[in-house]
């Protein structure tokens, strides 16, 4: 696939896309202060390795589309958050809090890592 105007949109749309549902799920999660926030950005992360692992399981024998780029660059790309992710981190160690900082990253990638492989088993050979 090559970087085409049509591609470049499905990427941004894409990318509107996801980074309006990850505010939403943040604020719809924090308006009540039901969670801390790397909570909710864990959660978010491992639901977007889920998802992206079932899509490069179903296009491990595909060619690359635009449709491709607007779910994984696009929409998941800007769901899921490695920055914040490293903030949260972060933060957690600058307040005192190096146990659940280390719990925290430990988790995130472990998680992460397992939700992506289960995505990908779900679909990988797959039609």
């Amino acid at each position: 696939m090559g970087l085409s105007w049509l591609t470049i949109a499905a990427v941004a749309a894409g990318g509107a896309i996801g980074a309006l549902a990850r505010l939403g799920v943040v604020w719809l999660v924090h308006r009540d202060g039901l969670v801390h926030h790397h909570s909710t950005i864990l959660a978010i992360n491992a639901a977007g390795c889920f998802a992206l692992g079932v899509l490069a399981g179903w296009i491990s024998n595909r060619p690359s589309t635009v449709v491709q780029a607007f779910v994984a660059t696009g929409l998941l790309g800007s769901l899921t958050t490695f920055s914040t992710f490293a903030v949260d981190a972060l933060k957690l160690m600058h307040a005192g809090k190096p146990v659940e900082a280390v719990a925290y990253m430990t988790g995130s990638v472990v998680i992460g890592l397992g939700a992506a492989a289960a995505g990908y088993a779900l679909t990988v050979g797959s039609a």
